[in-house]
């Protein structure tokens, strides 16, 4: 029987993959965590843990530390590990950010049950499941490996008010006030200190100055508010570090 462990913020998504595997003769969920933070708990505390796991399906999109920190700290414990993606989000950019930090494939939610329970013994034989909509996304990036990238992908304000797309096309922010903080934030340290990311308190120092959280406050709203930066389009341009974040050297940093 092959041994499966979830990394999910979702409850009612657990609790349906929960209630499917139940019912499949031939694979077993051991293991199941709501955070990144969470699962790096149970490995300090079991360093040997993933070794008893045959497969780990990780969710993109989570509050706090994302998929991609999860990816890279079990690649770090057990580098053959299967680690498979599982997320709403199919963009291209995602899908890099991903496959770039190892991932053994990338399934998104919304697929029937059938079709994902097939991905993962897929996975588990060893094999490498994505899902159609990724697939198309995917061969469009390798077509345009070869096509000369627009430099800078994207111009940000230094005072956070404003984006410019590779396109040209312009996001406002001056209305969006926290979204705007924490991006002139992040200008200002990538020209202060490029290559370095802004830890996740200066983050919330920058969005929230003064501002007292408790911990699962203050993870919350600065995940919801890098999630806002990341849909304007920025999301291959805004990288995860650790626990910080910077924004990528294709981006050009302007005085207003």
């Amino acid at each position: 029987m092959s041994r499966v462990a979830i990394i999910e913020d979702h409850a009612d998504f657990r609790r349906t993959l929960a209630t499917v595997f139940e019912l499949q003769p031939d694979l077993d969920l051991v293991a199941s965590f709501e955070t990144i933070d969470a699962l790096e708990q149970a490995l300090t505390a079991d360093p040997g843990l993933p070794d008893r796991w045959d497969l780990v399906l990780m969710d993109l999109e989570l509050p706090g530390r994302d998929g991609v920190d999860g990816l890279r700290l079990l690649k770090a414990a057990r580098p053959t590990l299967p680690v498979i993606m599982c997320t709403v989000h199919e963009g291209s950019a995602a899908v890099r950010r991903a496959i770039q930090q190892g991932a053994d494939g990338y399934l998104i939610k919304r697929s029937p049950l059938p079709e994902l329970l097939r991905h993962v013994r897929q996975a588990v034989r060893g094999g490498a499941p994505v899902s159609p909509e990724v697939a198309a996304d995917l061969l469009r990036m390798v077509r345009a490996t070869d096509a000369p990238a627009a430099e800078p992908a994207w111009v940000v304000l230094l005072d956070g008010s404003a984006l410019r797309s590779p396109e040209g096309s312009k996001v406002d922010l001056r209305r969006r006030r926290t979204v705007r903080r924490v991006l002139a934030a992040l200008a200002a340290h990538r020209l202060d200190h490029p290559g370095d990311a802004l830890t996740a308190e200066q983050c919330l120092e920058a969005g929230w100055p003064g501002e007292r959280m408790l911990p699962d406050a203050a993870r919350t709203r600065l995940w919801t508010t890098i999630r806002a930066l990341r849909a304007t389009g920025l999301e291959d341009a805004l990288e995860t570090v650790g626990s910080g974040y910077r924004l990528a050297r294709t981006v050009r940093v302007e005085r207003t």
